[in-house]
């Protein structure tokens, strides 16, 4: 019986047929571009696009790849996407990617420029909460227009508030973007994609920002770390998310 399948980390596959192989069971290994005659010109470049270099190992060279331990963020590089100089333009997109939590509760600001996305500055607050961020949020950027972008939770009534985060983002007259939660591997991972292909800088000043990207691992025990990250998860998500693209029928000509 043939199973053609795609690696998915070290799971049940890995385990049965390598870890426990015997002379019953064959593996073959097969790339993507081992049927590039069956598809069409710029499908595979499109799936480097789309996925960080791990990734691609796994769906597109159909190895094996150790995606749940070591740093989340490993495609981040301070050498490369810390910038000086990073700053909002007049003409900037400004939106906020904001984590729920009250300590820290976390944000980050971030400018939309064509294809780049810019974080150029970050809210973090200790033993604070959403009504405290929505005051800073105002005082340091309350002469222009912009976008929030948290976690979709936030808009659950919870026993302990009779307004939900978001209810008390809005009642402060802060603009809450629709945004709907992806899994958190593929948030990550598109964190990566966007770093390894150099789509996000980042200033200087955000220091906690910076330390969660280097330090956060898969088996984080750290309470104060995650945060913020996912805070710029929600962000490039909603401008720029992870989708694999799709083949298209190859044409064949007589």
């Amino acid at each position: 019986i043939y199973k053609p399948t795609t690696p998915k980390v070290f799971n049940w596959l890995y385990e049965h047929y390598i870890e426990k192989s015997n002379d019953r069971k064959t593996v073959i290994y097969s790339k993507t571009t081992d049927n590039s005659v069956n598809l069409d010109g710029g499908f595979i470049n499109r799936l480097h696009d789309a996925y960080d270099s791990k990734m691609s190992l796994q769906d597109i060279e159909g190895a094996f790849v150790n995606l749940n331990s070591g740093q989340v963020y490993h495609a981040f590089d301070r050498k490369v996407h810390i910038k000086e100089g990073v700053d909002l333009l007049e003409n900037d997109l400004l939106l906020v990617g904001l984590d729920f939590n009250v300590h820290p509760m976390c944000g980050v600001f971030i400018a939309k420029r064509g294809g780049m996305i810019y974080v150029v500055d970050e809210l973090y607050l200790e033993n604070s909460n959403t009504f405290n961020a929505a005051k800073e949020i105002k005082k340091r950027y309350g002469n222009r227009y912009l976008e929030i972008v948290c976690d979709e939770t936030g808009n659950r009534r919870r026993t302990s508030s009779t307004r939900t985060d978001h209810e008390i983002l809005r009642r402060a007259g802060l603009e809450v973007s629709k945004f709907k939660n992806p899994q958190v591997r593929d948030r990550q991972n598109n964190l990566n994609r966007l770093f390894e292909h150099n789509y996000i800088k980042i200033h200087p000043r955000c220091k906690n920002l910076v330390k969660d990207l280097e330090q956060l691992v898969h088996d984080n025990k750290d309470d104060m770390l995650s945060h913020i990250s996912d805070a710029l998860g929600y962000v490039c998500w909603h401008l720029n998310p992870l989708v694999k693209p799709k083949r298209r029928a190859r044409v064949l000509h007589k």
